[in-house]
Order: structure tokens, then C-alpha cells, then sequence
């Protein structure tokens, strides 16, 4: 289904992609009205189709990081439309459009691929004037995991400083900007161990602050962890021989980095101080809030103004045991900084963490604070039943706790709900079950979960998740994982559209928050990562198909239709096309009217679909290429009607089709691809529109030899691709100029073999 969108109208309309009938709603009214469909309550779909379609499966890592203009991440694609082609596991770029999606560096040169390791989930990372700063290792044997930075253009994309030199990695942790420097934790060079350091951008401006645990290895380190400003200074959890692991401070210099306080003094065995472990450092209002050890309290909550006198115990949540005081990790901890990570939770006047209250870790319960010890008083009462065993617990490791506006969502595991959603107001009263999204065997075990793995808050109460309402299947109608809407009502509890074209294909959003699979908000946007198409298979992981992101539009409006927003404010998208590779997919037009129609059926009667892709538009005519049944894959044309789509030429005479696979380059109101006439191999060729305008540009690689050219790219008056012409030159970089003459080799880069640019 090809589908041309302009967002600009107000108009929704809301689609049955089986009979293609569609209703204009102009009133957001009618959408609490909307009836039963195939039995289930249903919210309007607005789903748009994919806008990357990068390979298989396992090709990107689990981590997107975001700053709501840019999204970067790890890819390796097949698809040349994206510039990656045959070069390995790399980092990609996207503003969340197709033209804006690609190939961000080829860092590790060639087909190797970055480590998996980088972009995991929870990496640490920070944004300054929109240059994101992370760790990354390049995969080469020069330098191991370092500090990097990227604008999100290939220039703008290098290591700022190799800490620790040579192949070795100096696993950068921590990274949080405060006056002008980013601070961070690192492994220096053989005389320093895990450090404080900061940076400035510069290779010069990336220091060591202060070796607060002299030594060279990773025994003998300080440790930096919680960095967290508060009161024009920054503060962290760091480790010393004579006081242990305690509070400490910095202003940036050396002798201005100090201990702030010795909350459990005294010396172990070993010669070190006992540690009193200061972790989740949270400010609130006129302190900081963590949880530490005394000689007493075992994780019990406290406080600091950045003085030792300043610094006391707020409460102790399990007096004579462990409290195991924990942060509530935010299901988006893929997009979000390390540091956001170790908070607790901030949600109207107070704050939020979890704690033990019994001698199982299971019976952990929320527990809110508003800074005094009067005011710090469990949510919940989870606790062990009259047998010793617990009959409900928090699930921390689904999706965390979930805030919106006033109210946040968590997963608990009961014994006759099984694994289910719920939701809090912050009292013990509005903390209660959302709804038993999984009815079916709740007594036997992870069949009666609704396998919870991802949410996100949208504005107001509304939040998005992935879930299931009856026993697991994978890639079937009845009850895969999809996407749901809730603002915290069972009757609001829905589900986002879903269709499936095949009994075999995969549902996009069946993996929906699956081991941390993207899934996170893109202004006013929802992105996740789903299935975009099938070259067969099937089983749990569906082997040939292709993953790529998915964006739902709006999710900060609820249920009322408004026009979709780029990432810059108040910016409205011009119309976007998007590739839909689904089975059974035909082209479909939308205007800015809001009239939904489908054209004729390219290839009718339903035996297979013309699978049109690749558009692009020059004027008002848009060309893509869609396959037939006397034809095969050739080029075509559209001008929105039926009059105006039509076969532009058929290149390769017959149904076998022109392999036309490296997509489509608008170059001067021409368009530049790669194609195969039987006869010449796949060359350059250059089209006008009409078919006698739709010529070969030049037989690169003369007889029937293919020259394979793709990766196109248009500068100034210039194309430049890859390519080969089977005379030595393996495969280089090439220009044209659209004309015979002007399509020359630039430069044999590897003469020995092949540059592959």
C-alpha cells in the first residue's frame, strides 16, 4: 500500500484497509462513538507506514537516542537508499522521514561492522547545542571504546579524545553537562584508574579532574557514579581509602573536588573506610535525596543540602532489615541520558521510589515522599500472604514506573491476574488494577500475562504500551502482542489498529518494547520498531522479514484529530510518501481534502499486489516503480488518478522486469536509477517521463556484464555513485552529468581490489 499523506488538513479519516472504504471525520466527538469492530473496541488508526526498511531482524541495536529533531542509531542495511549498502553494521541518521533517513559515517571502513556493544540499552549519553556526546567503539584496532560526538552529519562525527590509548577502552560512564564541561567517569592511561573527568568538546579541553583513589587499575578507582547538579555544584557518589564510598563534590578544579560527608565512618579490614554507598541521588525542591548505610540503617532514604551538617536521615522504610531503597527506571531509559536512569521518580509534590517491607525482595512496594519523615509513607501494601510466599509483586524489569501529569503506570504480578498493567494516583486508594488485558488462564503462569514489555506517556494521562489480550501466538490474528492506548480507564484502555494482509505475515507491532526494541517519543510523535515485509518464513522471530521504524503521529492529542507536527515547533510536515512493503498493498492517494480513495489496482484480482516503492516526485507527477503481471518490476507514473498512472517504459521486454533495486534520484526533473534491458546488464539509465525520454546513460560494463551502480548521490550539477566497469577498476566511485560523456570513473581508490564507496 503506497499512501501519500499531507498532513496539513484538520479532516481524519479513518480506514478499513480490508474493503478500503474509508469515513471522513471532521468532529472528534464521533471518535468516542466509534462502534465494535471484529468484536474489540478499536481507536482510529494512525499509523503511518514505515520510514526505514533496514535488512533483517536482528540489523539494529536496541538503542535510539533522541534529542526530538534527530534520532541516531545503529543499522545494517541491504537498501541503497540510505547510502549503507555493503557497509556493514554502521550509525545511521534519521529526522523521521525516508529522504531524511541515512547513513550517518562508515566509521569502520569496508563491510566490517561496529561492536554490538555500542548503542546499548541504557548507554550513557548527553545532548549539548544539539551535538550529541557518547561512547563509542569504532571497531578498529586503533582505539577501543572513547568519547565521541556527532551533529548528525558525516563531518560533524569524530572521536573527541583518545583517554585511553591504543585498542584499550576507557568505558565512559556518567556523562552530564554542567558549566560549560561534560563530566563523566573514565579509565585513564596506565597511572590512573576510573576516574573524574570533563571535557569541553576539544581533544585539549578533555581532562582528568581529580585521581580521587590514586592507582592504576580498576581496584584501585574512585568509581564516579550519580552525577547530579544541585546548587552550582556537582555531586556524585565516589570512593576513597580512608572514608570508603561516600558523598562527594566538585567545582570543576582539582582542589575544589572534596568529600562532603562521612556518613558511615570507621575502617574495614582492608584498610578502606566502610562505604555508606550514597545512590539515586534526586533533587528535590531544596536538597538532594538518596538512599545510604549507616551504622544503623541498612538503604535508608536521605537528605543533603551539600554540607555535612546539612545532611541527615529522612526515614528508615524497613527498620532492623534491608530497605533495598531502588530507583523506579522509566520504561524510556533507551532514549534518555544514563543519569535519568538513577532518579527516583518526581510526580507532582513528591517523589517516588521503591522499597522493601518483608524479608522477600518480591514484596517491594511504591513508596512516595515529600521530603520529611512524616510525609514518607508507602503506596502500596504488597506483603507477604499467611503461607510466607508473596501473592503479588512489582515487576520492575517490564517497564519500570511510567509517569504522566498526575498519575503513573507499573506491571505487578497477582496471583489471579497474573502479569497485568496498573496504574497509581500516588494514594493507596487510585492504586489498583488497570485492567485484566489478559483474561485467559490468569492462574497458569505466563499464559495468563499480557506480556507488558513497553510504555510510554504521552501529554495529559495518556499512556501507549505493547501487550497482549489473550494467550501468545506469533504472527496470527487472535492475540499477538499490538499496540495499546489507555488514559487510565478500562473503558480508554484500546487498541491502535492492526491489520494483517496475510495469515503468515507478521503484525508491525507484535514486538512492540520486545528486549528493548526502540520504542519512545519523537516529539509529538511515537516511534517503535516493527515489521515492514516477508520474503517468507515464519516461527517466533520470523526469519526473512524486514524490520524498520514506525511512527504513530500525534500521541500528545489524545483522541482528537489535529495535524501531524514536524520535530520543530509549530512546523507543519509538507505532504510525506511512505513505502508500505505489505503483501496485497495497491496505491493508495491522500489529500489534503481528506477524500481517501484507491487507484485501479495495478496488479488486479488478488492474486499478488504491484508493491509500488521507490517514489519520488517531480511536479505534480509522482514516479515509483510497481510490478505487473505482463511486465514485471518496471518504472511508472502517477499524477493522483487513474488516467494519470501508467507504465513509463518497459525496459526489459516481457514479466520478467528491469531490476530496478537501488531506488530512484531526482537529478536535474530527471530521474537516475539503475536497470537491466536483457541485453546490456543493470547500468546507469536516465528517464524524462515518457518512454522515449528513458534511455541508457551508458554501458558501464560493456556486453551483458552489470556495472551494479547505486548509492547515488546528487552535488551540484553532478551525480556521484558506485559502480564497476569490469576493466580492473573493480568497484570505485563514478560521476555523471547525464550524458555518455560525462559518466566517467573518479578516482581508483583500491586499485588492488575494490574501495566499495
Amino acid at each position: 500500500m503506497l499512501v501519500v499523506l499531507s498532513f496539513i488538513s484538520q479532516t481524519l479519516v479513518v480506514v478499513d484497509t480490508d474493503s478500503y472504504s474509508s469515513v471522513v471525520v471532521e468532529d472528534s466527538s464521533i471518535l468516542e462513538e466509534l462502534s465494535e469492530q471484529d468484536g474489540a473496541r478499536t481507536s482510529p488508526s494512525n499509523i503511518s507506514v514505515p520510514f526505514t526498511n533496514l535488512l533483517q531482524s536482528n540489523s539494529l541495536s536496541t538503542n535510539v537516542i533522541t534529542n526530538g529533531k534527530i534520532m541516531i542509531f545503529m543499522a545494517d542495511s541491504a537498501n541503497s537508499t540510505y547510502g549503507s549498502q555493503y557497509k556493514g553494521r554502521e550509525l545511521h541518521v534519521s529526522d523521521g522521514t525516508l529522504t531524511g533517513t541515512s547513513l550517518l559515517k562508515d566509521l569502520n571502513p569496508g563491510e566490517a561492522d561496529l561492536p554490538v556493544s555500542n548503542l546499548g540499552a541504557g548507554m550513557s549519553h548527553v545532548w549539548w547545542n544539539d551535538v550529541l556526546y557518547f561512547p563509542l567503539d569504532d571497531g578498529t584496532d586503533e582505539h577501543g571504546q572513547e568519547l565521541w560526538r556527532t551533529d548528525g552529519t558525516e563531518n560533524g562525527t569524530y572521536m573527541v579524545k583518545d583517554i585511553r590509548e591504543g585498542s584499550a577502552t576507557s568505558s565512559i560512564s556518567g556523562l552530564t553537562l554542567w558549566e560549560d564541561h561534560i563530566y563523566f567517569s573514565a579509565l585513564g592511561n596506565n597511572s590512573v584508574g576510573y576516574e573524574l573527568w570533563k571535557s569541553d568538546g576539544t581533544e585539549a579541553g578533555t581532562v582528568l579532574v581529580k585521581d580521587i583513589y590514586p592507582g592504576d587499575s580498576w581496584q584501585d578507582s574512585s568509581w564516579p557514579r550519580y552525577l547530579t547538579v544541585f546548587n552550582d555544584k556537582l555531586y556524585f557518589q565516589a570512593k576513597n581509602i580512608e572514608n570508603g564510598t561516600e558523598l562527594w563534590t566538585t567545582d570543576g578544579t582539582e582542589n575544589g573536588t572534596t568529600l562532603v560527608v562521612d556518613i558511615r565512618p570507621g575502617t574495614m579490614g582492608n584498610g578502606e573506610g566502610f562505604p555508606s554507598n550514597p545512590s539515586y541521588i534526586t533533587v528535590f525542591n531544596d536538597y538532594m535525596y538518596f538512599s545510604a548505610t549507616n551504622e544503623t540503617v541498612s538503604n535508608g532514604l536521605w537528605k543533603s543540602d551539600g554540607t555535612a551538617e546539612g545532611t541527615s536521615l529522612v526515614k528508615d522504610a524497613y527498620p532492623g532489615s534491608n530497605s533495598n531503597i531502588r530507583s523506579i527506571v522509566p520504561s524510556s531509559l533507551r532514549t534518555l541520558a544514563e543519569s535519568s536512569l538513577d532518579k527516583f521518580g518526581i510526580m507532582g509534590d513528591h517523589f517516588y521510589f521503591t522499597a522493601q517491607s518483608c524479608s522477600s525482595t518480591r514484596c517491594a512496594n511504591l513508596w512516595k515522599s515529600d521530603g520529611t519523615e512524616e510525609g514518607t509513607v508507602a503506596v502500596t501494601d504488597f506483603d507477604e500472604d499467611s503461607n510466607g510466599e508473596n501473592a503479588q509483586g512489582i515487576m520492575h524489569q517490564r517497564i519500570g514506573f511510567v509517569i504522566g501529569e498526575s498519575k503513573m503506570v507499573f506491571v505487578v504480578d497477582n496471583e489471579t491476574y497474573g502479569e497485568e498493567l496498573w496504574i497509581s494516583d500516588g494514594t493507596t486508594e487510585g492504586t489498583h488494577l488497570l485492567i485484566d488485558l489478559n483474561p485467559e488462564d490468569d492462574t497458569n503462569g505466563y499464559a495468563g500475562d499480557s506480556d507488558i514489555h513497553g510504555a510510554v506517556a504521552g501529554s495529559g494521562d495518556i499512556f501507549y504500551f505493547g501487550g497482549r489480550d489473550g494467550e501468545w501466538c506469533s504472527h496470527c490474528e487472535e492475540h499477538p502482542n499490538v499496540l495499546w492506548k489507555t488514559d487510565g480507564t478500562v473503558e480508554g484502555t484500546v487498541k491502535i489498529n492492526q491489520t494483517y494482509p496475510k495469515p503468515d505475515y507478521p503484525n508491525p507491532t507484535e514486538y512492540v518494547g520486545w528486549n528493548n526494541y526502540p520504542f519512545f517519543p519523537f516529539g509529538n510523535h511515537l516511534v517503535f520498531l516493527g515489521y515492514t515485509s516477508c520474503s517468507g518464513g515464519g516461527g517466533s522471530h520470523h526469519p526473512g522479514c524486514q524490520v524498520g521504524f514506525w511512527i504513530l503521529h500525534n500521541i500528545s492529542s489524545g483522541f482528537s484529530p489535529t495535524p501531524s507536527y514536524s520535530v520543530y515547533e509549530n512546523e507543519v510536515l509538507e505532504p510525506i510518501t511512505f513505502d508500505y512493503a505489505e503483501a496485497y498493498r495497491e496505491e493508495m492517494v491522500y489529500k489534503g481534502s481528506g477524500d481517501l480513495y484507491q487507484l485501479d489496482p495495478i496488479f488486479p484480482g488478488g492474486a499478488d499486489d504491484s508493491s509500488p516503492q521507490d517514489m519520488v516526485v517531480i511536479g505534480d507527477t509522482a514516479y515509483f516503480t510497481a510490478q505487473d503481471e505482463d511486465h514485471g518490476r518496471e518504472l511508472w507514473r502517477s499524477g493522483g488518478t487513474n488516467e494519470t498512472t501508467n507504465l513509463v517504459k518497459d525496459i526489459c521486454p516481457g514479466s520478467t522486469g528491469s531490476e530496478i533495486y537501488h531506488g530512484l534520484t531526482v537529478f536535474n526533473d530527471l530521474i537516475i536509477f539503475s536497470a537491466n534491458d536483457c541485453t546490456n546488464g543493470e547500468e546507469l539509465w536516465i528517464s524524462d517521463g515518457t518512454e522515449n525520454g528513458t534511455v541508457m546513460i551508458k554501458d558501464m560494463n560493456e556486453g551483458s556484464g552489470d556495472s551494479d551502480p547505486f548509492n547515488f548521490l546528487q552535488v551540484n550539477d553532478v551525480v556521484y555513485f558506485s559502480g564497476s566497469d569490469g576493466d580492473g577498476s573493480d568497484r570505485e566511485l563514478w560521476k555523471t552529468d547525464g550524458t555518455t560523456n560525462g559518466t566517467v570513473l573518479v578516482k581508483n581508490i583500491n586499485s588492488a581490489d575494490s574501495s566499495y564507496p
